[in-house]
């Protein structure tokens, strides 16, 4: 009887020490992201999906967390943020600035290519007059 006692005994510390060590494991495990326990809201998980099961407490907490969070963060980045405005204000001011300098260089570029075109066609003109008066002066 002592020695069933005593077996009985060496397996429950065997137990302990086992229980101990998964205990850790998991926990290791946990920390790298594998193995996650599943959080109360989630019923079911499989690959494909996620089912979940929202009570209105949960939303609400969820909602105010996400609120102060997203206040700290305007908090804490509010001269980086107000920095990127102007920074964004100034490169869309200087974007209208370069769009106008090219459709007035190429309004530019049209016109004297309609120009050009117009003067070609009088210089092939005034030269027909002349022709015409020089033929005219032999005859």
């Amino acid at each position: 009887m002592i020695r069933e006692n005593n077996s009985f005994t060496e397996l429950q510390l065997k137990q302990e020490k086992r229980r101990k060590y998964i205990k850790k494991y998991m926990q290791k495990v946990r920390a790298k992201g594998i193995h996650m326990k599943k959080k109360k809201w989630v019923v079911n998980m499989s690959k494909e999906k996620i089912d979940m099961s929202w009570d209105a407490r949960t939303l609400f907490n969820n909602l105010n967390t996400e609120y102060k969070m997203r206040i700290n963060d305007r908090k804490t980045h509010k001269k980086e943020i107000e920095k990127l405005n102007k920074t964004i204000a100034k490169i869309a001011d200087q974007h209208v600035f370069n769009i106008d300098l090219i459709q007035k260089y190429q309004s530019s570029q049209e016109s004297a290519a309609q120009r050009l075109h117009e003067q070609q066609q009088d210089i092939k003109h005034l030269l027909t007059k002349i022709r015409k008066l020089q033929n005219e002066k032999l005859h």
